[in-house]
């Protein structure tokens, strides 16, 4: 056999083994990547589901507490005036909508007076556990409960004698979280485009598990106490959740065979071409061996070394082009989630872009290496806002302190979304310490000083000046001059001193940039 035909026997090996190969290695890593985005959207609609009922149970409180020291309702239980608990406590909330309670019970064994309400018995209110632990510890409970497979939610509260001091009764109040009256939740859920939830007592042996045809199911314990009294049931559409990394591994795949293939050609062509040069020249030999003097050795041996070199060298730069055609194909897949972002937080839009481009400038103006992954990170640095509610990020009142914390939460959830590709392993951890600050007072760990990563600590700046100068929901934007007021009395404090020097020194160029984006976004 030929040498040119042993070269071109290797090819076709290496090309049947290789793609096949390749293409597992690939759906091998993206599989993984499937699993842990699907851990992590899991948990995202836990702490929803969790600050829902969380919510429910604090307005059951906040209406029992307005009736906790009502002196009329005092005297009412005093004289056994039932005809003003029913139509003072019974009717005012039973029949109030807005109020939307489907159950009450009210008891005080002193007085001799027990009432019940709505569409559960005497016998099944009256034995329910906070009833007689309020009556214990004379406190405020909440408890969840499940009858006839709807959830309830229950707050109980003590009744007090003539002098507001010592309890001698119960107020007890319920609400259905049946799946009709759960219309804020599911809004909530929106984002993660569920196709349908169930709500019952059937408990689930695991938290995710596959689903008929190509669906899943996320179970959800609803906890009284130590044990669940209801479950949650979410089916999803895997084609829906996983579409973007389908799509993604799908152009990976294509554009990775496409490079072998092109890679493998280009070395068997200029293979096969050497080698039918080197029988050529074999075949010279053997004409000279018998005899043939005529025939010479032609003196290009060092010049064909050459050319191969160079065609190596073309290679190395196909090779080069496919792998950023590669890291191209991920950030856009970035992007579209930044975009996706946009959409529910609305103030967002252009603020990306406009903290991307001053951060790259102030990288290059403080001699920075890797400004690229600077400009990268400051462009994806809020990704992780996606997993937070649209009615928190919009909000336009003060955040409680758990919205808050769940605003805290974004740098986190950012590193995690991006956990998922080696191409942004730098990236991540600029994004995860933007909200740190120098003193130390920052989140999410508190981190100071030279711990900071510098480029953490440039766009935190960058990243604060931008907000400073735009609309929120909760304010308009301050003037320019407001906004470096408040970020030279923070330096030393929020941020690093150095940064601050650089970003005030070049304000000019950074007020530029963003006069640029305004006037680019008007014309579009």
């Amino acid at each position: 056999m030929k040498l040119s035909h042993k070269f071109i026997a290797i090819f076709l090996v290496a090309f049947i083994v290789g793609i096949p190969l390749m293409a597992f290695t690939i759906f091998y890593n993206f599989e993984a990547t499937k699993d842990k985005y699907i851990e992590d959207m899991y948990t995202s609609i836990d702490t929803i589901i969790d600050n829902y009922f969380e919510h429910e149970a604090s307005e059951l409180k906040a209406i029992l507490k307005s009736y906790s020291t009502d002196t009329d309702l005092i005297h009412a239980l005093k004289s056994n005036d039932r005809i003003w608990i029913t139509r003072n406590i019974a009717n005012a909330l039973y029949d109030r909508a807005e109020i939307d309670v489907h159950s009450i019970y009210v008891s005080s064994p002193m007085d001799n007076i027990e009432m019940a309400f709505g569409n559960l018995s005497y016998a099944q209110l009256s034995e329910m556990a906070i009833v007689q632990q309020t009556l214990l510890d004379h406190k405020i409970h909440i408890e969840f409960q499940s009858f006839y497979d709807h959830l309830y939610v229950f707050a109980a509260m003590p009744a007090y004698d003539d002098l507001k001091l010592s309890p001698t009764g119960v107020v007890l109040i319920g609400r259905t979280l049946s799946i009709g009256k759960v219309t804020d939740l599911t809004e909530n859920l929106n984002v993660f485009a569920f196709e349908h939830l169930l709500m019952d007592d059937k408990a689930s042996e695991t938290l995710i598990e596959k689903g008929a045809e190509d669906t899943i199911w996320m179970h959800f314990p609803v906890p009284n106490k130590q044990f669940a009294v209801s479950w949650l049931h979410l089916k999803f559409s895997l084609t829906n959740i996983l579409a973007l990394f389908t799509g993604s591994m799908t152009t990976i795949i294509s554009i990775a065979c496409l490079t072998l293939f092109a890679i493998l050609s280009t070395v068997l062509f200029q293979t096969v071409k050497t080698s039918r040069m080197i029988e050529k020249n074999v075949g010279q030999i053997e004409s000279i061996a018998s005899g043939m003097y005529s025939d010479v050795l032609p003196e290009h041996g060092a010049i064909e070394i050459v050319k191969l070199s160079k065609s190596v060298n073309k290679l190395a730069n196909d090779l080069e082009r496919q792998h950023r055609m590669i890291e191209k194909s991920y950030f856009e897949t970035i992007q579209l989630l930044v975009k996706t972002m946009e959409v529910t937080d609305h103030y967002t839009k252009g603020h990306s872009d406009r903290v991307a481009q001053m951060a790259r400038s102030l990288g290059y103006i403080m001699q920075f290496d890797k400004v690229d992954q600077l400009y990268t990170a400051a462009l994806m640095h809020d990704i992780g806002k996606v997993s937070i509610p649209q009615h928190i990020l919009n909000k336009p009142g003060k955040l409680t302190e758990e919205e808050f914390e769940l605003i805290q939460n974004h740098p986190i959830a950012g590193h995690k979304i991006l956990e998922a590709s080696f191409v942004f392993e730098e990236v991540k951890e600029i994004i995860l310490h933007h909200h740190e600050k120098f003193d130390g007072t920052g989140y999410p760990y508190g981190l100071m000083e030279e711990a900071i990563p510098l480029r953490s600590r440039i766009l935190s700046v960058v990243d604060v000046f931008d907000a400073l100068t735009s609309d929120r929901a909760y304010r308009e934007a301050l003037s320019i001059d407001h906004a470096l007021q408040i970020i030279t009395r923070d330096s030393g404090k929020a941020f690093d001193p150095f940064v601050v020097q650089a970003f005030i020194d070049n304000i000019e160029d950074f007020i530029q940039h963003t006069a640029q984006y305004d006037s680019s976004e008007k014309a579009s």
